[in-house]
């Protein structure tokens, strides 16, 4: 601080140290808060003056400060989901086959300057017909938690690698005959509300983990190329949920376009290979299961 004599002394606080502590918002506001701020800050050592002349105001300090600042304005978190539509022809139509948020009324732009509003409860399709060939970013304005239903069946429709993990309050995810649907292996990861996996014919789609955590599978159906190891590995997550599957019943497919299923259609405590799995699933000699009632109806391998 100064002392009286002609140079500030206490030169410690650097225009770097303050910069970094900054958080803006308004550039008036900020100015104002320098002006009461830095008047009990050390000063700069490119302030430092030989005479008490000569020495700068604290405003002239807070607008050098400001001057070499970069303003980002604050913004409230985004909480949307993305994603996008390729087109290769002028007037095709590209639809998201079902699409439901339990947050009310929503609106999905389409990324060609067009939005369009959907009411509270709707549970139909969403589409847009777009006039010229492109990549158009679809954006669907609900809360991510409130999206509980999304069907693709549409090859031209882009599910970007990250968006289902988005959505924790899935119930129903069907994704079918999509080239450019990007979904990694842990994305299913804490959807304990879902209950109807629908995966066919999407080749970007990962061997998905965490089906052993799921208490709410009803439906599964993943007919996606898998192997023998893979159709294997569905099978032991499943009986893994056992324990905490909370629906009576149900149907398993990994059939289909996967490979054969390995093993010996046997009863053994604990099964070790796909059809051991499967026959525990259908029969439960071990008595995972809460009660014969939450056993699976059916399980269809090759």
């Amino acid at each position: 601080m100064y002392s009286g004599e002609d140079y500030y002394s206490d030169a410690t606080t650097t225009e770097a140290e303050i910069s970094a502590s900054v958080r803006l918002r308004d550039v008036t506001w900020l100015k104002r808060a320098f002006v009461a701020a830095v008047a009990s800050l050390s000063i700069s050592s490119k302030w430092r003056v030989h005479s008490e002349a000569a020495r700068p105001t604290v405003e002239d300090y807070a607008n050098e400060i400001l001057d070499s600042l970069t303003f980002t304005p604050d913004v409230p978190a985004v909480d949307y989901i993305e994603l996008a539509a390729v087109t290769t022809a002028a007037l095709q139509t590209v639809t998201i086959t079902g699409l439901r948020s339990n947050a009310g009324a929503f609106t999905v732009n389409f990324g060609d300057n067009y939005t369009a509003s959907y009411p509270a409860g709707y549970t139909g399709f969403v589409a847009r017909t777009y006039t010229a060939a492109g990549v158009y970013k679809i954006r669907v304005n609900a809360p991510r938690a409130s999206i509980t239903h999304l069907v693709c069946t549409d090859a031209k429709l882009v599910i970007p690698i990250g968006a289902v993990a988005s959505l924790s309050g899935l119930q129903v995810l069907q994704i079918d005959g999509m080239n450019y649907a990007f979904v990694a292996a842990n994305e299913l990861s804490g959807k304990y509300s879902l209950s109807y996996l629908y995966i066919r014919n999407a080749p970007n789609v990962a061997h998905l983990s965490a089906l052993q955590s799921l208490p709410a599978l009803s439906t599964v159906r993943i007919t996606n190329g898998l192997t023998a190891a893979q159709v294997s590995d569905v099978l032991y997550m499943l009986w893994g949920q056992s324990n905490i599957k909370t629906s009576n019943g149900g149907s398993v497919n990994v059939g289909g376009t996967n490979a054969v299923c390995g093993g010996t259609y046997n009863s053994a405590c604990p099964p070790t290979n796909g059809l051991q799995y499967r026959y525990q699933l259908l029969l439960d000699t071990c008595g995972t299961f809460i009660n014969s009632s939450r056993r699976w109806s059916e399980v269809i391998v090759n």
